[in-house]
């Protein structure tokens, strides 16, 4: 058998940090994240990314990604290229970088590959 990935959370139940190396990436439904270090890159629903300082605002209060595009460049570069590499699809709904409202439309239209289905949420601002 051969070896597994992931990490050992035993450092843990004795009370001590567990650091990761690699950042740890998801893309699931159009939600899409990377959080490396106290840095957490997010997108929902095909939106724009934010950014949280994880250290600073564990509850993902504060968006800081107006106030450090650079970060926001480099992790959302990492998220393509791990993404790619790994588990991205080319017709998965990938974050964009404007502030529009996911996919130009209000909660309550439908989006076409939801076949019927409308969004579970309202929309911020609606």
């Amino acid at each position: 058998m051969g070896e597994m990935d992931g990490i050992s959370l035993a450092p843990l139940l004795a009370g001590q940090k567990v650091e990761r190396e690699d950042p740890i990436f998801y893309s699931y439904v159009g939600n899409n994240g990377l959080w490396n270090g106290r840095y957490k890159l997010v997108s929902n629903r095909g939106g724009p990314w934010m950014l949280f300082d994880m250290d600073k605002d564990p509850v993902e209060n504060d968006d800081i990604a107006a106030s450090h595009p650079e970060i926001v460049k480099t992790m959302s570069e990492e998220w393509y290229k791990i993404g790619n590499a790994n588990v991205v699809h080319k017709d998965s709904r990938a974050p964009r970088n404007d502030t529009a409202t996911p996919w130009g439309r209000k909660s309550s239209e439908e989006h076409p590959d939801w076949k019927g289905k409308k969004p579970p949420l309202s929309l911020p601002g609606e």
